[in-house]
């Protein structure tokens, strides 16, 4: 009785783990990103020039979406001339956001998408230099082409934030 018993138990164990998802068998995620050695968006720096018109210093920068998917970016200007929207911040561990800091041209949600970016596509942008000064960063607000389908809501999708920091630039 005790070895039929041993054995169903057994048996029942071999069966168990047969049904079970095979090492083969597992699903393959395809890629999200197009280049995967770089990030899935990322800032680039290209030139530091100066303004028409005030002469002041400005560094133009490309965002590059190596995604799969359209991004969506809070934008303002006109086709041809569009700039970001975005945040300067201190690149250390203060808190709080000193006088000394400009603001920049921060927007509060990138739920409300005023450029989108394709797959794969770059965008060139400029930023006063005052942005970029020492210890300080940018940060640029974006959303995936499929999230506001999965919300009620543009306020409750999710918000994601790309950044670059002064120290990206060349040294003087």
């Amino acid at each position: 009785m005790r070895k039929t018993l041993l054995f169903l138990l057994i048996l029942s164990f071999c069966f168990y783990s047969y049904g079970q998802t095979k090492p083969g068998a597992i699903i393959k995620k395809r890629p999200t990103k197009i280049d995967r050695s770089k990030p899935s968006i990322f800032i680039d720096f290209e030139k530091i020039g100066t303004a028409a018109g005030d002469g002041k210093e400005t560094v133009s920068l490309i965002l590059t979406n190596n995604s799969i998917w359209s991004v969506y970016l809070g934008a303002f200007g006109s086709p041809g001339k569009y700039g970001l929207y975005h945040y300067v911040e201190r690149d250390d561990d203060t808190t709080g956001f000193p006088k000394d800091v400009p603001r920049g041209g921060g927007r509060g949600h990138a739920g409300s998408p005023d450029l989108e970016l394709k797959a794969g596509k770059t965008f060139r942008f400029q930023v006063p230099g005052s942005h970029l000064a020492d210890n300080l960063k940018i940060r640029i607000d974006y959303g995936y082409e499929w999230e506001p389908e999965l919300y009620d809501s543009p306020y409750e999708t999710p918000r994601h934030s790309v950044y670059f920091r002064s120290s990206g630039l060349p040294r003087k």
